[in-house]
């Protein structure tokens, strides 16, 4: 299934926000959140969201004692829109260093991401409530001759299409909020009920909202 582009976390283990700078990274996860309502300019507004995240590969934690070393996370939430004004579209520039033509933005697969490796410049901001996350704040492709990072956790995504079947991988505070849109409501599914348990996805969240030097070919 394509997926097209015309907070905190609720339970979890807790880990000091990530060091500021660059990273480098993996696209492994995107989920389809579905309309919300959001705010643009000061205004209310009505948006179709995506949430993607990132694995760190040189970010490794305990998650458990018994268990050995994963990367952490962090996750981003864009508007499903490629306009040039967009969130998404900027983002998506930066990673390739050649902005989309009119005629490429009419109409991208933002599926083409996942699996891909990718340099974030990675901050740290304060919310409302005085507590610290991270936040990403640009991307750019690995800086020519520079390996591909290893993975090291399942590459998914879960949309309407597919909810029945991986609505697992969706942490409870992310379903609470799909369970708000006419995406949900149209696809028939419920999700179950279940006692949460933490969770990776949930370790590093960040608030929904140039670096190297030659780039190689446009990674998408």
């Amino acid at each position: 299934m394509s997926i097209y582009a015309t907070n905190e976390s609720k339970g979890g283990i807790k880990f000091d926000p990530i060091e500021n700078g660059t990273h480098v990274a993996t696209c492994v996860q995107m989920i389809h959140i579905g309309t919300l309502e959001d705010e643009f300019d000061g205004k209310p507004v009505i948006a179709d969201k995506v949430r993607i995240t990132f694995e760190l590969p040189n970010e490794l934690v305990k998650f458990k004692d018994d268990e050995p070393e994963l990367p952490r996370f962090i996750s981003k939430e864009f508007t499903l829109s490629m306009n040039e004004k967009s969130s998404l579209r900027k983002f998506l520039n930066s990673w390739r260093g050649v902005p989309f033509t009119e005629d490429e933005a009419k109409k991208f697969d933002i599926t083409k991401l996942l699996g891909l490796p990718v340099m974030l410049s990675i901050t740290t901001k304060t919310s409302k409530t005085g507590k610290s996350y991270n936040d990403i704040l640009s991307a750019s492709a690995l800086i020519k001759g520079m390996e591909k990072p290893p993975v090291y956790t399942e590459v998914f995504e879960v949309n309407y299409q597919n909810l029945f079947v991986t609505w697992e991988k969706v942490p409870k505070f992310l379903r609470e909020k799909m369970a708000t849109t006419p995406q949900y409501k149209e696809s028939g599914f419920v999700f179950p009920e279940v006692t949460e348990q933490p969770s990776v996805e949930a370790v590093t969240e960040t608030q929904p909202e140039e670096q190297g030097t030659k780039k190689e070919v446009l990674p998408f």
